[in-house]
């Protein structure tokens, strides 16, 4: 049996490979679903996969950083569209919109 792979997977993929346009069409398709679905069901698991996979010795540090350099730039992007957001209001970035969404569920980046 095998597993169908998750949109988690299909980011960090694209993250790999430097897709961008890639990377950024999972991610607004993640968007669509709601912030908490891009941040949780998406982009927290692409980033533990990169990790894992740096960790396992099976990406370099160099893959790892320019990965997660274009999971920013795909999430800053798509900032402008996000549900909710003023535009000209507050200087929040995505970083810090997961990290809110994250602290109101006590989620730890570290787990």
């Amino acid at each position: 049996m095998t597993l169908d792979p998750t949109p988690g997977d299909h980011f960090a993929s694209a993250l790999l490979a430097g897709d961008r346009p890639g990377a950024l069409a999972c991610a607004r398709e993640a968007l669509a679903r709601g912030v908490d679905h891009l941040y949780e069901d998406v982009v927290q698991p692409a980033l533990v996969r990169l990790g894992d996979l740096w960790m396992r010795n099976e990406i370099t540090i160099a893959e790892q950083h320019v990965a997660t350099a274009l999971a920013q730039s795909v999430l800053g992007a798509l900032y402008p569209e996000f549900p909710g957001r003023r535009p000209g209001r507050g200087r929040s970035s995505p970083a810090s919109r997961a990290s809110t969404t994250s602290s109101a569920r006590a989620w730890s980046p570290t787990c």
